[in-house]
């Protein structure tokens, strides 16, 4: 009796559930029903039940409701969770539904669920013959359409066997739904049906229909709307629509007449797709299918190339050719007769010949590439350019001697070079296509860098530097050309600086003995050396930009290191630290050792900066323990620390400064200030210490010793060092060594307000509990923001507020081990950003300062998301901030404020008149970075709405004018970008 009436009460819930939809509810009751069905599939059979009267309603929208409701409830069912009669059945009632004109997009709803989650297929063949007769698809409106091509789609991809029993039928069919069909969505589906039909049935009969249509779309063009969410693109479409016309080789005479068609068309675009369509056709189908209309395809390629001036048009012309040529050369030799490749390729190699001798550079160079495009396709066909067309072009070259001539030679040159490399890349065991001339070849490229005028060695060095990445040269040949390289570099500026630097970079990684025997000592002998143009600066950057191998970095990083203990100069002392920056982050990225550069950097780092401590008069050390070297070289040792930390080669880092990190060796306030400068090279180490590190005295008694070290020092830079390394040592220690711990600090630092050095510690302390999200954080996150109305520390309270939102560069993050606490940042500036716009209105006038620049310092580190989200209240004191005195953080809100143009431009436009009064006035601050971040956000403030900027548009304009003749190269040209936008602001069209 229970169950009975358990399954009473079920059945009155499914009934109530159904009419409630029916009747115009929400999903709600279409996931119950779901449910229901899943933990009892007998209750499908009621549901069908109770639609009943919904189904046989004379009204068609509640039959429409009521189909789908089944078929809502059919797509949230697990597949194969219906049994196979039950799918016979429902198919049978789906179909029989398809006559019900209202009840269509909701039954094609329900067989797309069926056919995609369940066995469908004894009865897959019955369905389709019933989609195809009963659905005039160009009736129906576009998301019912969409359903049926999608309903093809997936029947082709799970029941092709069944389908193709149907023969011709399918393919008549198909081609019914597709004719005239406009709507994009659609038309992504069908293209993608096309090929699968193409491949999978007999097109004997109907192959003209299919191609017919699908070409009617050709050209395709679709231009989507502004923030479309369906995000079709015009390439989707283009690439969808030329897979089908190459979809088969029975749409060969089809696809040649179409396109000798659109190729006489006089638009580029057109032009360019139609040589796309036929590089597809060779690279699917070979020469056979190619072979009737090759010639005339040749001749449009020809004519294209020598005529028109559209390079997106000549591009694709050539490349069809490569795929045309590489089609003709796979064709074994008749016994009789010239090859398809020969005889397709002779007049080309002919004209391009006589051309060398034209004395035209425009004749030399068209022709030149489409050698080279030829010659690219095949081995065959490149040895056919060597054999004949290389030869004449290298001879031809000293009998012209104009650069305009002789550039055209060399550009053609290197074309051939770069078809080479890919030939060599594709085979790479066959035989060079350049080995027969390369001896020439290089003698002539070398020649023209060392005695070439400048215009020729730009290209010459182009084309050399694509020989020695073409694998095609001995180990001579290697030597030769890396000498010409290196000299070019040291003697040349711009362009062809960059492209030899970059040509030996690339040989730095294949051949690195040759760039370390003749490349660095040439470099390393030339950096006092007045006669080159390159600077001690340049080559130091240059030594960098080389060492990409660990052999390289054997000899370029013991020259670096020493130059860094020679004091030479404060600007090559901070190159040198910065390449030795440079080339342990390229290692990093190249997935490099890093444990090599634990002798060649760290220790000899550290054995540097322990020798230079003590010379306190030596200028060496003053260059050494400059800012801005001592925090690029602390950079560094975190690098090797952080990709260390965990391996055994960390060890050798621990047992090198081991000596350094005791208590008090190094953490003491009697030593001279270069020896406490040292703590920024040791603290990156503490940083990636592990949890319990071992440091010869207790951690409460080191870290004691680290406080009162960073409370008592005077330079900046150390004290937050040593904050960084307390942090790191707080954030991963204990529960219980905190709990004993945090009251000392408190003691030492929360009542110790007059003192700015205590605060900063104290901001390094509560960035670490906040990154672990312990529960005392928040107590001392309290007190440093209670502490900006302080007179005493104040403005370092505001300052600690940077130090807790940005991101160390030396440790304090997972990199080093440290606990990190997700979203910490935001939940930060959620909690607190209420409290510093509450204090900044209840402040007096220091108090309000220190308010605004704390705010100012969090916004330059919360993600954007959530400034977006309180944008309305805080981009008043945003637009206050820029009137405070700090350039960097000028800069910083600038660039803010830059982002925010276009991501909130409503909430900007409000305060539009304010903005571009604070930006007028910054364009003529006296730093650079001042001035070009502001004109950069005034440029960017045209896009704002018009009526709000157009009564400020003529007084812009004037005072941007004296700009245009600011003594800054960078800052004009930041004026004229500026100046052009806003003279659209008052422009007619406009």
């Amino acid at each position: 009796k229970k169950k009975k009436k358990k399954t009473k009460a079920g059945s009155e819930k499914m009934e109530l559930l159904v009419q409630r939809f029916v009747d115009g509810g929400g999903n709600a009751a279409v996931r119950q029903l779901a449910s229901a069905v899943e933990a009892n599939p007998g209750a499908l059979v009621d549901l069908v039940g109770f639609l009943g009267p919904a189904l046989s309603n004379s009204d068609g929208n509640t039959r429409s409701r009521g189909t789908a409701l089944l078929s809502s409830v059919l797509a949230l069912l697990p597949a194969n969770s219906l049994a196979a009669s039950d799918v016979v059945f429902l198919l049978a009632f789906f179909c029989d539904r398809l006559k019900d004109n209202p009840c269509v997009q909701a039954v094609l709803a329900g067989l797309f669920a069926l056919i995609s989650r369940h066995d469908c297929s004894t009865k897959m063949a019955e369905v389709m013959h019933t989609v195809f007769s009963e659905l005039h698809v160009q009736a129906l409106p576009q998301e019912t359409r969409l359903l049926v091509f999608k309903v093809t789609s997936m029947a082709l991809e799970r029941y092709l066997p069944v389908l193709k029993t149907m023969g011709g039928d399918f393919v008549f069919g198909f081609i019914q739904q597709m004719d005239t069909e406009k709507d994009p969505r659609c038309l992504l589906v069908c293209f993608d049906i096309v090929p699968k039909v193409a491949a999978n049935f007999s097109l004997d009969t109907f192959a003209e229909e299919l191609f017919e249509v699908s070409s009617c779309y050709f050209p395709i063009t679709f231009k989507p709307p502004p923030n479309d969410p369906i995000g079709i693109t015009n390439d989707q479409l283009v690439v969808g629509l030329r897979n089908c016309l190459v979809a088969s080789p029975l749409f060969a005479p089809f696809c040649a007449e179409l396109l000798q068609e659109k190729l006489e068309s006089s638009v580029d675009d057109t032009k360019a797709e139609c040589f796309r369509t036929l590089r597809l056709w060779a690279q699917r189908w070979g020469w056979d299918v190619l072979a009737p209309s090759a010639k005339i395809m040749l001749s449009f390629v020809r004519l294209e190339c020598l005529h028109s001036i559209s390079a997106p048009v000549t591009d694709a012309a050539l490349e069809a050719l490569t795929a045309v040529v590489c089609a003709a050369a796979q064709v074994p030799p008749p016994p009789e007769g010239e090859t398809p490749l020969l005889l397709h390729t002779e007049v080309l190699l002919s004209a391009a010949i006589t051309s060398l001798d034209s004395e035209d550079p425009n004749a030399v160079r068209v022709h030149g590439r489409i050698a080279a495009a030829a010659a690219g396709g095949h081995y065959t066909a490149y040895a056919l350019v060597a054999k004949s067309y290389l030869p004449a072009l290298l001879d031809a070259y000293p009998k012209y001697p104009s650069v305009e001539m002789q550039t055209a030679y060399l550009q053609t040159l290197h074309a051939l070079i770069l078809g080479s490399r890919q030939l060599q890349q594709a085979s790479p065991e066959s035989e060079h296509p350049l080995q027969s001339q390369k001896e020439r070849v290089l003698g002539l490229l070398l020649d023209t860098v060392e005695r070439g005028s400048e215009g020729l060695r730009l290209t010459a060095v182009k084309a050399l530097c694509a020989l020695t990445t073409a694998a095609c040269l001995d180990m001579p040949g290697y030597v030769r050309a890396v000498r010409a390289l290196t000299a070019t570099l040291l003697h040349n500026t711009d362009e062809t600086q960059k492209e030899c630097l970059a040509g030996l970079a690339a040989l730095a990684q294949s051949v690195p003995l040759v760039v370390v025997n003749q490349a660095l000592p040439t470099l390393i002998s030339s950096v006092d050396n007045a006669d080159v143009v390159l600077t001690a600066k340049g080559i130091v950057q240059t030594i960098a930009a080389l060492s990409l191998h660990e052999q390289v970095c054997a000899v370029s990083l013991p020259y670096l290191m020493l130059q860094l203990g020679a004091g030479a100069s404060g600007e090559v002392v901070e190159a040198c630290a910065t390449a030795v920056q440079d080339i342990l982050l390229a290692m990093v990225e190249l997935g490099g050792s890093i444990s090599i550069f634990v002798e060649l950097v760290f220790v000899s780092l550290m054995q540097l900066a322990a020798k230079l401590s003590v010379a306190s008069d030596s200028e060496a050390a003053r260059l050494f323990f400059g800012d801005n070297v001592l925090q690029i070289l602390a950079g560094a040792v975190s690098i090797i620390s952080k990709s260390l930390r965990g391996s055994e080669h960390f060890a050798q880092v621990q047992d090198t400064v081991s000596h350094l990190i005791t208590v008090p060796s190094v953490f003491s306030l009697t030593r001279s200030d270069f020896e406490q400068r040292v703590v920024c090279l040791v603290a990156p180490v503490i940083c990636a210490w592990p949890s319990e590190p071992v440091l010869g005295v207790s951690l409460d008694e080191y870290c004691m010793a680290v406080l009162h070290f960073a409370v008592g020092c005077s330079s900046s830079i150390v004290r937050a060092s040593a904050g960084v390394a307390l942090a790191s040592l707080l954030n991963k220690s204990t529960e219980s060594f905190l709990t004993a711990f945090l009251p000392r600090v408190s003691a030492e630092l929360v009542g110790t307000e007059s003192s700015p050095e205590a605060m900063l510690v104290l901001c390094h302390v509560t960035k670490a509990l906040l990154m672990r999200g312990h529960e005392t954080a928040s107590a001392y996150a309290q007190h440093v923001v209670a502490s900006l109305g302080s007179l005493g520390c104040g403005q370092a309270a505001a300052d600690g507020l940077f130090v807790i939102m940005s991101d160390s560069k030396i440790g304090l993050d997972s990199a080093s081990g440290c606990a990190v606490r997700l979203l910490y940042k935001q939940r930060f500036f959620l909690e607190y950003s209420p409290l510093l716009i509450k204090g900044f209105h209840g402040s007096d006038a220091a108090g309000r300062t220190n308010h605004l620049r704390g705010l100012a310092h969090c916004l330059r580190c919360v993600p954007k998301q959530v400034l977006l989200s309180e944008l309305p209240v805080l981009l008043p004191l945003l637009l206050e901030s820029l009137s405070f005195p700090e350039a960097s953080l000028q800069v910083s809100t600038l660039e803010t404020l830059y982002t925010l143009i276009f991501d909130a431009p409503a909430v900007l436009a409000e305060h539009a008149s304010s903005l571009l009064q604070h930006l007028l006035e910054l364009i003529r601050h006296p730093e650079m970075r001042v001035r070009r971040a502001a004109l950069q956000a005034l440029g960017a403030a045209t896009n704002l709405p018009l009526h709000k900027i157009v009564p400020m548009a003529k007084r812009v304009l004037r005072e941007l004018a004296p700009l245009l003749d600011d003594k800054k190269r960078l800052v004009r040209l930041d004026a004229v970008t500026c100046r052009t936008e806003w003279f659209t602001v008052v422009a007619p069209s406009r």
